[in-house]
């Protein structure tokens, strides 16, 4: 049973409404319900391979009829935050998509004020991780869209940049600013965007720790699905502990 202090919803995408180019189900029906109760959400997304614009495309085309404008991802996020912060000339690893939500920025890879470290799939290697090591060293900046252990894949959960950010701390000694979830300014400007109190959001999300930890240490109630990247091993390992756990997204409502 939902609480009756929720008013609006904060949701994670990728493991609660699809998985890969995969529409869970229920998905669509249940944001169809949504929008039917008129219910504030928005979309807070790690995912750091696609801009906010192809995003949405790409989940049209699953059948989830998504605007761009509900969706607040990680490079968004991150181009604001720079901006706030200095506006640094960085070093982006991140895909050529979600470069696009970084329209401002200044590129540069060979004296970069700041690394900024998103999803480039399997092109990291030791050569890269040295040569940002390196940099490090000279003074840049250690920015992480997030700091993921792991995701969901059609092969099953595979590495995350949260490893890749934690051995650049360890080597370096500077600390990550992370922008993405689990930072409390994700959350924020998703309960900014809804225009409602912490207090008064739910988030849903896979990852019992990014997702439902971290929302429940700012307030926010905390709904686990056990889709996606969902354990039962690594949520009974959890020392976090939702409020509610759904098998899916479409159980929402029951």
């Amino acid at each position: 049973m939902l609480s009756s202090n929720i008013k609006g919803f904060l949701f994670d995408l990728d493991g609660v409404f699809h998985t890969g180019d995969t529409l869970l189900a229920g998905a669509s029906e249940t944001l169809s319900r949504i929008r039917d109760k008129k219910i504030p959400f928005c979309f807070l997304t790690n995912t750091t391979t696609k801009s906010k614009s192809d995003l949405a495309r790409s989940l049209v085309g699953m059948g989830l009829k998504v605007d761009e404008s509900e969706i607040l991802n990680a490079p968004s996020i991150a181009k604001t935050y720079l901006i706030r912060t200095g506006n640094p000339r960085v070093y982006p690893l991140i895909s050529s998509s979600a470069k696009e939500d970084l329209e401002g920025i200044v590129e540069d890879r060979r004296n970069p004020e700041a690394i900024l470290i998103g999803d480039i799939g399997t092109t990291w290697s030791y050569e890269l991780l040295n040569q940002l090591f390196h940099f490090l060293q000279k003074g840049a900046r250690l920015v992480a869209l997030h700091k993921g252990k792991y995701w969901q894949t059609s092969e099953g959960l595979m590495l995350d940049i949260g490893a890749f950010v934690a051995a650049l701390e360890y080597a370096s000694g500077v600390k990550a600013e992370v922008v993405g979830k689990p930072s409390f300014s994700f959350f924020q400007a998703g309960a900014e965007r809804i225009g409602l109190p912490l207090s008064e959001c739910a988030m849903v999300g896979d990852d019992i720790d990014s997702d439902i930890g971290a929302a429940q240490s700012l307030g926010i109630y905390g709904i686990l699905v056990k889709t996606g990247k969902y354990r039962e091993s690594n949520a009974s390992r959890s020392n976090v502990k939702a409020d509610i756990v759904l098998n899916s997204i479409a159980d929402l409502f029951d």
